[in-house]
């Protein structure tokens, strides 16, 4: 792989809130013209298996460990911070998980259209990254 591809690749993933928008409306298109997509509710597997990841690593004692282990981290780390940043990482966290939820949101209404929207224009982004930075 060149740089230009890897320069566009990485551009191309770090504008996937950015295209949210898009991958909404290209959702809304796909479930007017093949209803059917519409139709499969996707998010009930996205949520199982969340649900099946969280019971499993608390149901072993490994995985209760580890989830310890990663709260004292983050604590300590935290600590670590001063106030300011402290403040920006939260704010942050709640941008993130406001964008989660608005991607959450788009799954159920649209269900397998939104996920075959953002998996067309997530590479044809990158794509046209890419030709953008090829041409100059």
């Amino acid at each position: 792989m060149g740089p230009d591809f890897t320069l566009a690749y990485a551009l191309g993933k770090s504008l996937k809130v950015a295209r949210l928008p898009l991958d909404a409306a290209a959702a809304a298109y796909l479930t007017r013209v093949y209803p059917a997509l519409g139709a499969v509710k996707i998010y009930l597997l996205v949520d199982a298996a969340a649900n099946m990841k969280a019971g499993a690593s608390n149901a072993l004692p490994e995985g209760q460990k580890l989830a310890g282990a990663a709260d004292n981290l983050k604590a300590r780390a935290a600590r670590a911070l001063p106030g300011d940043t402290q403040k920006k990482l939260e704010q942050g966290k709640g941008w993130l998980a406001g964008t989660a939820a608005e991607a959450g949101r788009i799954t159920k209404e649209y269900g397998l259209a939104y996920m075959a929207a953002k998996n067309v224009l997530g590479p044809v982004s990158i794509a046209l990254i890419f030709g953008l930075l090829r041409s100059g």
